[in-house]
């Protein structure tokens, strides 16, 4: 990320960051690090909630830049993170993803995960690794949540 697009970030956000490096870090998606073989770099995972609240504030002070980008540090179609930001909004807590089954011989193996919410079952996935089966899980819960609140 080039250093006048911190500046940006930081002069939108009204907060200027001691170590930009942290910054750049809670914005980098691991994904993002996968395609640019930079695997070597740090991405938000470490930084979690940090990583998690840093994109959301520049997902809203920067929407329309986002989504002309062909590139971007954060990555589309993080269904988790919009059903953690919906849960915490909506429901004052996060949602728990249980694995309910795993099939298939080791180097073929499906993964069944679903999510609930306050004990709730909202969303059901089943993908090759535990993270593909949440992130269907999740993009599920959020079309449920979506056609409860529109009724």
């Amino acid at each position: 990320m080039q250093t006048d697009g911190l500046d940006e970030i930081q002069r939108r956000l009204g907060y200027r960051f001691q170590r930009s490096s942290l910054l750049i870090e809670a914005l980098t998606h691991k994904s993002y690090l996968n395609e640019a073989k930079e695997a070597d770099k740090g991405d938000n995972e470490r930084l979690e909630f940090l990583g998690d609240a840093a994109a959301a504030s520049v997902k809203a002070a920067f929407s329309e830049e986002l989504a002309s980008c062909d590139r971007s540090l954060l990555a589309t179609g993080d269904f988790k993170t919009d059903l953690q930001e919906v849960c915490q909004r909506e429901f004052e807590m996060l949602p728990h993803y249980r694995t309910t089954r795993e099939m298939g011989p080791d180097h073929e193996k499906l993964f069944e995960v679903e999510i609930l919410i306050r004990g709730e079952r909202y969303g059901v996935g089943v993908g090759k690794s535990k993270k593909e089966a949440e992130q269907m899980a999740a993009k599920h819960a959020l079309e449920k949540l979506r056609e409860v609140k529109t009724g």
